[in-house]
């Protein structure tokens, strides 16, 4: 069996808190070896844009007038923000391993670990 490597992949979604009044933006994504990940971006200054995709998630848009705080992110500061992470995962999977010594604890004692 052969092992393929993919490129790192993910999205951005906006979820709101339980209150409905505050909006944040979190990251989701998959490595290079499959593995998921998520983390939270942080505060979101958008608006709904009233469209929608085919699978009925709102599309967001910046939000009117400044930022409320330097923290909160536009649509695009979190996309530039997803990149970046991907990237990271990118380099993360293409750096070689290095495989440290195999055998036992007591192999190792005696000066016999490989």
């Amino acid at each position: 069996m052969m092992s393929v490597t993919q490129k790192a992949s993910g999205h951005l979604q906006v979820k709101q808190d339980k209150r409905g009044r505050s909006r944040s933006y979190y990251a989701y994504w998959r490595d290079a070896d499959g593995s998921r990940h998520g983390c939270l971006l942080g505060p979101a200054h958008v608006k709904d844009s009233g469209r929608r995709t085919s699978r009925d998630a709102i599309i967001w848009r910046a939000g009117d007038g400044p930022r409320p705080t330097p923290e909160h992110l536009t649509p695009k500061d979190a996309a530039s923000r997803l990149e970046d992470i991907l990237g990271a995962a990118s380099l993360a999977a293409s750096l070689p391993t290095t495989d440290g010594p195999h055998g036992t604890l007591r192999e190792a004692l005696e000066g016999n670990a490989v």
